[in-house]
């Protein structure tokens, strides 16, 4: 079994790291809204992928972003850019319903609008790429691939979530009528919270709807899973989830996923989502917030996490610690001193590396997890905690708020269950 590695393309400025950089990742989650702003570069893009390199991909289709709140809107109460033009390739009847309504909450439509919206969604992800390619065409020209060469690996149904159990009823419907429409095999986001999954006969429920369906793997998404606030119990539940999903028949897939992901691999975690600079995590957005960059950041991979730069330099020197080994920190860095002097030229410079020796790094989690016995990652976990912990608690540049409790958590929590990986272990480690 292989871990599947899949990076978020959500971003225009990723593109040289999607081409250059293909040995890092398995498959590429694409953003719709990228995709629809983008309709003539990224398409492109895929198929020369495809052709090249046996590519594969995923269409996020967003459709969650329209729930609530008003965060796709101007001050006038517009769509905004991407936003617009994705609704406007999606059509009626999504595009009425905004114009009605503030939201598309899938819990308030009709039956017959949650079928119309569902299927637009599985043509978009089925057929746009290729329609694209082809209407680029020169007059006489003939594209030199089919449509099957360029559609994703599977079809991700309208995401909503699941806060009560009258919205798992919602959450069939949708899978249902995508199911009526796809060409392609689904891989629905079973979309709710750890909260939800705390109940027994509520976590029983979501399988259940898994198995209604004919479908071999899926996703799973989280809106309250933060490595800084989740709770032990809370991990306790998610390998329980897990678990379960996978002795059902389902191949499990975090939607988003920090390194406890690649931990739950010994449950039977199929793979995990992450972008090229944070994004470890998910919550819907409200409000609009701009669209400007954050500031890069050093993922240190003792830590599982990021660091501002000068906390990077501060804390790795103070524990005495090598700079990285991976190929990227190797061909630029040579002490921790160099990141700031990259760091005077961020965007163009410093951003592009640590997007980089992130992507890397992700790549070697999921590889740490196929070659090495649960009991050794933990270990290891153990002895980075034990090694760091002193110098980034004493550290003047990391932030009173943050700790690294949660490595703890994490192993604690895998220790508690580790029966459950006992059985299987062999079989995930890794044919």
């Amino acid at each position: 079994m292989k871990f599947e590695t899949t990076l978020r393309y959500k971003n225009l400025n990723d593109r040289n790291l999607i081409e250059s950089d293909p040995k890092y990742y398995d498959s590429v989650l694409i953003q719709a809204h990228l995709l629809a702003y983008s309709r003539k570069a990224v398409p492109q893009l895929l198929s020369e992928m495809a052709n090249d390199q046996g590519f594969t991909y995923y269409i996020d289709p967003m459709i969650s972003d329209f729930r609530i709140g008003n965060n796709f809107r101007d001050d006038e109460g517009n769509i905004r850019g991407w936003h617009r033009i994705y609704v406007d390739i999606l059509g009626d009847p999504l595009e009425t319903v905004l114009e009605r309504r503030s939201n598309a909450n899938a819990r308030e439509l009709s039956d017959d609008i949650l079928r119309e919206i569902t299927r637009s969604i599985v043509d978009y992800q089925e057929n746009f790429v290729y329609d694209r390619l082809e209407a680029d065409v020169g007059k006489y020209e003939d594209l030199t691939i089919t449509p099957r060469d360029v559609q994703p690996k599977a079809v991700i149904p309208w995401v909503h979530r699941i806060e009560k159990v009258e919205d798992i009823e919602i959450a069939r419907k949708i899978i249902n009528y995508a199911e009526q429409e796809s060409t392609l095999p689904l891989k629905p986001c079973l979309y709710t919270t750890t909260r939800f999954i705390g109940d027994a006969t509520k976590k029983r429920l979501l399988i259940e709807l898994l198995e209604e369906f004919d479908v071999s793997e899926c996703f799973l998404l989280f809106e309250d899973l933060n490595k800084y606030e989740t709770t032990q119990s809370e991990y306790t539940n998610l390998i329980e989830y897990v678990y379960d999903i996978h002795k059902s028949g389902v191949k499990p897939h975090f939607y988003y996923g920090d390194f406890f992901s690649n931990l739950l691999a010994y449950f039977g975690l199929r793979g995990t989502s992450f972008s090229s600079l944070f994004d470890e995590e998910f919550k819907e957005k409200t409000e609009y917030s701009g669209g400007g960059g954050l500031p890069g950041r050093y993922y240190v991979d003792q830590l599982k996490d990021f660091l501002k730069i000068d906390a990077t330099v501060d804390v790795m020197n103070r524990a005495g610690a090598p700079t990285c080994s991976c190929d990227v920190c190797e061909r630029h860095f040579d002490d921790w001193y160099d990141l700031v002097d990259y760091d005077q030229d961020e965007d163009q410079v410093l951003k592009p590396i640590l997007k980089k020796h992130r992507v890397a790094m992700r790549w070697n989690h999921s590889r740490l997890v196929e070659e090495h016995r649960l009991e050794d990652v933990l270990q290891s976990i153990d002895d980075d905690f034990s090694s760091f912990v002193g110098p980034y608690r004493t550290s003047p540049h990391v932030s009173p708020r943050k700790n690294m409790q949660y490595l703890q958590k994490w192993k604690k929590a895998v220790e508690s269950r580790s029966e459950l990986a006992v059985e299987e272990l062999d079989q995930l480690q890794y044919a």
